[in-house]
């Protein structure tokens, strides 16, 4: 399976260097994509602005660049998804962004986007392998959040 099999969120998700935190400032952006030319350049997160803005006047003074992360470990749309969790779960990301084969900005893959896919392959591998003992299942709970924990067969 491929991240092109994918939900890709491309809404929102992206900001220029240049461009002052306050753009964001009154939506919710757990992830941002630093852009120049089309190419991801850096990465923010909201722990990064809530790092650096201390009063109001911040959100006005700082830039994206100023605190943006590099370089950025972004995917392919032809990725593998399998290796796409890899890189994930190596890293401790819930997100990457997503390329096309010219390095442009598509969007952005998240861990939620894809925990289906690979919640029914264990669920294949448990079918094949009746040793193993608990299975992964996963539910949105109210609070947005994602819970995930293990059951006993």
């Amino acid at each position: 399976m491929k991240v092109s099999d994918c939900k890709i969120n491309d809404e929102h998700q992206q900001v220029k260097a240049d461009d002052n935190l306050s753009s964001v400032k009154n939506r919710y952006c757990h992830f941002l994509v630093v852009v120049e030319n089309k190419k991801p350049v850096g990465i923010v997160t909201n722990n990064d602005i809530v790092k650096h803005v201390k009063n109001e006047k911040d959100y006005e003074k700082l830039k994206f660049k100023d605190i943006m992360s590099t370089p950025v470990i972004s995917v392919k749309l032809d990725d593998d998804l399998d290796e796409v969790s890899k890189i994930m779960f190596k890293n401790g990301f819930m997100s990457l962004p997503v390329t096309n084969n010219n390095g442009d900005f598509v969007g952005l893959i998240t861990y939620f986007d894809h925990l289906g896919r690979i919640s029914e392959k264990i669920r294949r591998k448990v079918e094949k392998n009746k040793e193993w003992n608990y299975l992964l299942e996963y539910t949105n709970c109210n609070t947005g959040c994602l819970c995930i924990w293990f059951k006993e067969l």
